[in-house]
């Protein structure tokens, strides 16, 4: 949270059925910066309401200081002072999107272009607690700060029905990534896979489980496409930091000096959080497009200025990475501290 504040939700009392209420924790708490708890156990009734499907909510912390929470096909933004729901939310149309059936949740890239107003895509998801039930191929993205009703979902087409349009085929693997899986952004740009185990113990390679998997201990690196065909040549280099310790609300901003190709056009800032990972779930993942001054098209030595975060609402304290975005084309990743 904004003020080092750690909020914890959900879980299960026993590990058995969550269709057994009796079984289920649906509560949060609030831990203090130094892990001391702020207060005790509180029933949320977002996670009452969405039980089975209440597990692994979809937790974004807003640029008001509210959490965006979801779970199953419900949302709000909690007032975490006052434990008291700020706004409430149409139900996303489509199927239960948290686990058991776990989709996936991100917040879309912030910057001053609009405010620093928050977008949330949620996507996929299943139609019943099973071991095959039908997917949700739909996704659906909330502006989270229009006037009443509070927000709108916006279901996108399919992907099948928009390719080209606002998805895109990336490159495939033959390696089954299913539970318990992970992709992490990595600092030169590639993205590791890594991960599988659908099973209630390791099955050791080549044994398989009656559903014909067995447990992952490969580890594979992507590509994606603004590194590929020759694009990594075109990467911003000897990138130089004023300071490794970022301010929020700094009108000074920091220096950062980079070395580019003498026909690069445009640069961005990319400020990245890749928060904590399990069940498919970034929770506090975030990306920051920083405001830049001092670009000069044509030059091969670059000496820019860049403000810091508007807010710790928008960049909660902690470990980020800064990219420098050179024509699309990423820089080695710089660890900084926002504080």
């Amino acid at each position: 949270m904004s003020d080092s504040s750690i909020f914890v939700a959900s879980g299960s009392l026993n590990g058995l059925d969550p269709t057994v209420s009796k079984n289920n924790n649906p509560t949060y708490e609030i831990l203090n910066a130094d892990g001391t708890p702020r207060r005790g156990s509180t029933e949320w009734p977002l996670l009452v309401k969405a039980q089975p499907y209440y597990m692994y909510p979809f937790l974004h912390l807003l640029n008001d200081g509210t959490l965006f929470s979801f779970a199953s096909k419900s949302s709000e933004a909690l007032d975490i002072a006052s434990g008291r729901s700020r706004k409430t939310f149409p139900d996303l149309p489509g199927t239960y999107r948290t686990y058991p059936n776990t989709g996936g949740s991100v917040l879309l890239p912030l910057s001053s272009a609009n405010n620093w107003e928050p977008e949330i895509l949620i996507c996929g998801g299943g139609a019943y607690q099973d071991i095959n039930p039908p997917s949700d191929p739909s996704c659906g993205p909330s502006t989270t700060t229009l006037p009443p009703p509070n927000g709108k979902w916006t279901p996108c087409p399919k992907p099948a029905q928009t390719n080209g349009e606002r998805w895109t085929t990336g490159a495939a693997t033959d390696i089954p990534r299913l539970y318990h899986s992970v992709a992490l952004l990595l600092l030169d740009g590639t993205v590791m896979l890594a991960g599988s185990n659908p099973n209630q113990t390791p099955v050791i390679p080549p044994a398989t489980d009656p559903q014909g998997f067995h447990t992952e201990f490969r580890v594979e690196i992507h590509t994606p496409r603004y590194l590929s065909r020759g694009q990594a040549a075109r990467r911003p280099k000897d990138v130089h930091l004023s300071t490794l310790s970022l301010e929020t609300v700094s009108t000074e901003g920091f220096n950062l000096t980079f070395a580019c190709l003498s026909d690069a056009q445009n640069v961005a800032i990319a400020l990245y959080h890749g928060g904590f990972v399990t069940h498919a779930l970034h929770m506090g993942q975030r990306m920051l497009f920083l405001d830049v001054r001092g670009f000069r098209p044509g030059s091969t030595k670059q000496d820019v200025t860049v403000r810091g975060p508007p807010s710790k609402n928008v960049a909660p304290p902690g470990p980020y990475v800064v990219y420098v975005v050179v024509d699309g084309v990423p820089s080695v990743g710089q660890v900084v501290m926002v504080g």
